[in-house]
């Protein structure tokens, strides 16, 4: 993709700052559902990430996600993979998710810290106002143990991309 092109597009992170009052449970289950769907294309092939965050995730015109890495993708052989490095990647999905929906909460000042304790803990904020399926995918990706993290393939399958909000 040519430098014009990238230019057009506007990072996540620049999206959350300057439309937040955008933002809504559909829109969010839209980003999180491309957002996974890079990552599970990757992850099937055996690429890491890295460091993934919101500034390496741009917004086209159309809505379309692309990542842009501040490297180069990790190929893994099969023999290396290590379910600890997938599993971490998912872990910062679900930072992001949260930082989403912490957006659209009745209370701006919510600490992000706490918040991801209380939900890593299994628990739910009720002033952040997201559907019962949306806070269930949400603890699977913050999960504290990697081994019960969901993968980016089995979110994908969850019943909040099935139902309309």
């Amino acid at each position: 993709m040519d430098k014009t092109t990238i230019l057009q597009k506007e990072s996540l992170n620049n999206f959350i700052l300057n439309h937040s009052n955008l933002l809504n449970e559909d829109l969010i289950k839209s980003i999180m559902q491309q957002l996974l769907s890079l990552v599970d294309s990757l992850h099937s092939n055996n690429f890491l990430i890295g460091d993934i965050n919101q500034a390496q995730i741009f917004i086209a015109p159309n809505g379309k996600l692309v990542l842009f890495p501040n490297g180069d993708f990790e190929k893994i052989r099969k023999s290396d993979l290590n379910f600890k490095e997938f599993s971490s990647e998912m872990w910062m999905i679900g930072i992001m998710f949260m930082k989403l929906a912490k957006l659209i909460s009745q209370n701006k000042n919510l600490n992000l810290y706490r918040l991801i304790q209380i939900v890593s803990e299994g628990d739910v904020i009720e002033e952040i106002k997201i559907s019962k399926d949306a806070w269930d995918l949400m603890k699977r990706l913050l999960s504290k143990k990697p081994r019960n993290r969901i993968t980016a393939s089995r979110a994908l399958l969850h019943d909040w991309f099935k139902l309309s909000v």
